[in-house]
């Protein structure tokens, strides 16, 4: 992830009521621009570390949400 345009990437497993074999990737990114930019960016670093193909299986669900941050809709601390 560090080769990538991603600014930060945080992994979660699933804890207490969910799917225990779940997993939560979180990535942070400055704009839609470096979002779309992505997925290449991310074959092309796997290509040179020589990684090895993601294993075939069954993917039960996959979801994709974008959240963005709006400092006007958002609780900000007082100014002092």
């Amino acid at each position: 992830m560090k080769k990538t345009n991603a600014k930060g990437f945080l992994v979660s497993k699933s804890g207490l009521g969910g799917d225990p074999y779940g997993y939560l990737g979180l990535a942070f990114f400055d704009s839609f621009a470096d979002l779309a930019q992505f997925p290449e960016a991310f074959r092309k670093a796997s290509a040179e570390a020589k990684l090895a193909p993601m294993p075939t299986g069954v993917v039960m669900r996959a979801e994709y949400t974008v959240i963005r941050f709006v400092p006007e809709l958002s609780i900000q601390p007082a100014a002092q």
